[in-house]
């Protein structure tokens, strides 16, 4: 299993504590996880051995890990030295995450991490990216634990790149999911829509229920953090239904607390007793005292405000023996932090003490013997500087090497943010990229309508933070699609889908991103506009056909694209009208029997520099 199951999840309230992962994830249910079938797999001498090691995995995972934490630490280990054994690494790897996420588990984070970091190591020296990416987000995990947001979400950001560079739409709906956990713990509510918005989209393409709940659910919460109460109890309610299916009691429990919140706010109260009800006999059931707390605190804040001044007090009194336990629990947690700020340097300070005393010892016997073995002294003496000096010099380089490694991850990091992955490997190995012909690229261009106008009502900073909040959107949008982002020209946005690769994106992810574009964009106006202040409209226009890619000058390069379809999608986007998304017939062809879309023709329209060309508006729906 891979680690949807031991991400960082978004506790439903503005508690400090994580809630663990399982509040997130689709876990199955006792009946859902045939632990025999899997035993006796295992034991199977005859099957090969990935298969019994799989088993074994599975078992780990699916049948004690979010249950039983000692029993799966235990069949980890069986799986660890089986896989030494047989030298499987990459079920090496599995093994160790597996103990790390039932440290996680128990709070033992610094374990939790050395067992992460060790498996990253592992997953790296074999060029296991999606085991690499898996545990990126583990170690994001340990961060997020800890109240350490920015921290978690710089990982959890590198997660998401290795799962998009291979293609891996659970863990890019993972990796989006945490994204926005963090960008919400930390008070943006903008990125966690859009973070959530996409992990929904691509949880609904790939059937993920679990991962749909968890996005949903976030969606929900972050209407209700905005104060929209009727959209927030939907979405709550269609993550509850999801959870309650996959037997997440859970993640339900702290749904059913938060849609009794929104009932206790419409003064529903009797909607309101019956969810946090529910929730506090779930809650109670699983052993979760901060689900409890929660439950606890819905209930006596709805019969404070129904005038059941003794009831209330009931639930005020289990409140207080909750938030005591809750303190000894973060009380263990911050002294844990402190030991965990600690063994980052513990290595070193005990090596410093271990040089410190070989010193003394060294210099101790020379003093004694100096007198009478000054040959055999002064002999020794050389050999210890000399190997005084190798082993200082193996320091240094072993110094040299990790710094330069991690300068190393940090240029790729970078080059992957500038260009395409193949063309920035190709530009790593060969010093150069060769400029290519690609057929059947997609070409989208975006262009704000009035945009200098509009210039003039804002200020630089809002002018520019405006379009940074859309241009961000839009990259999100596309990325999710394995489109490829081209530039930015002042207001105009340009991407191509089927770039470098052809096999990345089609024709219809362009359109569909289009689609999503205007669709935020009309959200974005919206919301502006209620609040009296200047919004963007946009036209997006979309041609398909041969383009020639490659890389130009030599500092500051980029990625770019040329020729007639560049400009032919360009008058599509200057021939649309606001709100609507413009194709060209070409792009219409590939289109016509694509479930999801409509098309209006508009016959053929006069085009700047091209003449009279067939263009369609095409709409979601059909």
């Amino acid at each position: 299993m891979e680690s949807k199951k031991d991400k960082c999840c978004m506790t439903r309230s503005m508690s400090v504590i994580c809630l663990l992962a399982l509040l997130c994830a689709s876990i199955p249910t006792q009946a859902q996880v045939d632990r025999d079938s899997l035993w006796s797999v295992w034991q199977d001498t005859g099957k090969p051995d990935t298969t019994r090691g799989q088993a074994l995995q599975h078992l780990a995972w699916d049948g004690y890990i979010y249950s039983r934490p000692d029993s799966a630490y235990y069949f980890a280990k069986v799986l660890l030295d089986f896989a030494e054994a047989k030298g499987l690494k990459k079920l090496i790897a599995e093994a160790v995450i597996i103990q790390g996420v039932s440290f996680g588990n128990r709070g033992d984070y610094p374990r939790a991490l050395d067992h992460y970091q060790r498996s990253l190591r592992i997953q790296r020296s074999i060029g296991y990216i999606k085991g690499m990416a898996n545990s990126v987000n583990n170690i994001g995990d340990i961060y997020c634990r800890q109240g350490k947001y920015n921290t978690a979400l710089g990982y959890f950001a590198r997660s998401l790149g290795l799962f998009e560079s291979i293609g891996d739409q659970e863990g890019t709906a993972l990796a989006q999911y945490n994204m926005g956990w963090a960008y919400q713990r930390m008070g943006n509510t903008g990125e966690a829509m859009a973070h959530y918005q996409r992990s929904l989209v691509i949880s609904r393409q790939i059937g993920d229920k679990g991962q749909l709940a968890s996005a949903t659910s976030g969606i929900g919460m972050v209407y209700k953090e905005m104060g929209n109460g009727p959209l927030a109890l939907d979405h709550l309610s269609r993550a509850l239904a999801l959870q309650e299916v996959i037997g997440d009691k859970q993640g339900a429990a702290s749904s059913l607390t938060e849609i009794g919140t929104i009932h206790r706010d419409q003064q529903a109260y009797s909607k309101a007793l019956f969810d946090c009800h529910k929730a506090l006999d779930m809650a109670r059931v699983l052993g979760d005292v901060d689900a409890e707390k929660l439950a606890c605190t819905c209930l006596y804040q709805t019969y404070k405000a129904m005038g059941n001044g003794t009831e209330a007090l009931v639930y005020h009194e289990f409140m207080s023996v909750l938030s005591d336990s809750l303190k000894a629990e973060e009380t263990g947690r911050l002294l844990q932090n402190m030991e965990f700020a600690a063994q980052l340097q513990v290595d070193s300070l005990k090596q410093v003490e271990l040089d410190h005393q070989v010193e003394q010892t060294h210099r101790t016997e020379v003093q004694q013997k100096v007198r009478t073995r000054n040959i055999a002294v002064g002999s020794s003496l050389f050999l210890l500087l000399v190997a005084g000096s190798v082993i200082g010099r193996n320091r240094y380089i072993r110094r040299a090497k990790r710094t330069l490694q991690t300068e190393k991850d940090r240029s790729d990091d970078l080059l992957l943010n500038i260009l395409p992955a193949a063309i920035a490997e190709e530009l790593k190995n060969t010093g150069g990229a060769i400029a290519r012909h690609v057929e059947g690229v997609s070409v989208l261009f975006t262009d704000f309508k009035g945009f200098t106008q509009l210039s003039e009502q804002l200020t630089a900073q809002e002018l520019v933070g405006e379009l940074n909040t859309c241009f961000k959107a839009f990259d999100h949008i596309i990325t999710a699609r394995g489109i490829e982002k081209i530039k930015t020209i002042g207001d105009a946005y340009m991407c191509a889908g089927g770039l470098p690769d052809p096999r990345s994106s089609s024709a219809a992810d362009v359109v569909h991103a289009a689609l999503e574009m205007q669709a935020f964009m009309i959200g974005r106006q919206a919301q502006r506009r209620a609040q009296s202040l200047p919004a963007f409209e946009m036209r997006v226009g979309v041609h398909t056909g041969p383009v020639v890619a490659g890389i130009v000058g030599v500092k500051k390069f980029q990625y770019d694209i040329w020729g007639d379809t560049v400009n032919i999608a360009s008058r599509m986007e200057s021939s649309g009208e606001v709100g609507m998304v413009n194709i060209s017939e070409a792009t219409h062809a590939l289109l016509i029997n694509e479930s999801g879309l409509q098309f209006t023709s508009r016959g053929k329209v006069q085009a700047k520099g091209k003449g009279e060309l067939m263009m369609y508006y095409v709409h979601q729906g059909g």
